[in-house]
């Protein structure tokens, strides 16, 4: 399941301030909750259980509090946050349910706090997370209404009926938020003639990549392109050659990677392939197979830079690469349809 804040590989920074902003909105929500409840227990102490629901409430604000004190971008940003915000949400349904039935069931005005976990999923939970507590709390309502009652069973069908309408129109309203932020991410980060990734869209997805591979101690590898001849094509056959010539440069990449590299137009004519997850030596026979299907028509000048040998951050991994692309242009004869050896890492000789 892809996450909120990542699309196609892609982490959609503004997603992730989003869940930030929710995070602590979800703490001061479950202040107001536990304070009201108590509030509310005040006016009805005569009643039965109230040491015992004002204890859960208790434990309630003082999970905010400690939730509050987490390192919430380092949550947010983590491959655990989905898991995090939905086992946050459950929590609070079975503190929900646990005050309902100390307070005498259904017909307690704390089961309208039902509603509350499945409106504030909608905020930025991804649809199947929202669909989950939307289920959940129905479900629970529901088991509630049969094991303990409370209220009678056409209120108790209507507001089941009414809670559930609120988890579907949730569900579709935190869906049309994915379709839009994929759609702005497409936008954002697509180069618009040749489709494939732009420069914020390869960056965007690179450093996602290496943050991962340094995570995980996994291999990766940056594969820099520079069309030789667009500017002749230019000149020659006008813009319009040109401008075909780099949409089959992509094709052509596309047919020639694996579907897991991602390749991105940096500028003008030239382009990059990032292999994730991919030794050297296997990157640089890809990237031999892509000079040479290439030079069939665009012969380029190439530079393989290889994660964490030849760096661990983007821009050493460009600047190295870079460095190999200037002394592959400049350290082979202008051959039209030579292929062109991969200046790759030397390894060291045992």
């Amino acid at each position: 399941m892809k996450s909120s804040g990542e699309i196609h590989g892609i982490v959609d920074q503004s997603a992730l301030r989003i869940r930030e902003a929710t995070f602590s909105a979800g703490v001061w929500l479950t202040f107001v909750v536990c304070g009201s409840s108590a509030v509310y227990l005040a006016f009805t102490w005569q009643q039965p259980n109230r040491i015992v629901i004002s204890l859960a409430f208790g434990g309630g604000a003082l999970g905010g509090a400690i939730v509050g004190l987490l390192p919430r971008e380092r949550i947010v940003r983590s491959r655990w946050r989905e898991a995090f915000f939905l086992a946050w949400s459950l929590l609070d349904l079975a503190l929900i349910v646990l005050g309902t039935v100390e307070d005498g069931g259904t017909r307690s005005p704390l089961a309208l706090i039902f509603f509350l976990p499945v409106v504030f999923a909608a905020m930025s939970y991804p649809t199947a997370s929202v669909m989950t507590v939307g289920g959940v709390s129905v479900a629970a309502y529901l088991t509630l209404a049969v094991l303990v009652g409370g209220a009678g069973w056409g209120y108790q069908a209507l507001f089941a009926v009414m809670l559930a309408c609120a988890g579907v129109l949730s569900a579709w309203q935190a869906r049309s938020h994915d379709d839009q932020r994929r759609v702005l991410i497409e936008v954002s980060h697509a180069d618009p003639l040749t489709g494939c990734l732009n420069r914020r869209g390869f960056e965007e997805r690179a450093l996602a990549e290496i943050g991962a591979a340094a995570r995980s101690s996994a291999p990766g590898a940056v594969l820099l392109l520079d069309v030789d001849r667009l500017k002749l094509v230019n000149d020659r056959q006008g813009h319009e050659a040109g401008d075909e010539m780099l949409r089959w440069v992509v094709r052509t990449l596309q047919t020639t990677v694996r579907p897991t590299d991602a390749i991105g137009r940096l500028g003008g004519d030239e382009f990059a392939v990032l292999f994730a997850d991919t030794r050297g030596a296997d990157a640089a026979a890809i990237s031999s197979r892509v000079t040479v299907a290439l030079s069939e028509r665009a012969p380029c000048s190439v530079g393989l830079a290889e994660f964490p040998l030849d760096g661990t951050s983007l821009d050493e991994l460009l600047r190295e690469a870079d460095r190999r692309l200037y002394a592959s242009r400049h350290g082979r004869p202008e051959y039209p349809r030579m292929s062109i050896t991969v200046l790759a890492p030397a390894r060291p000789t045992a």
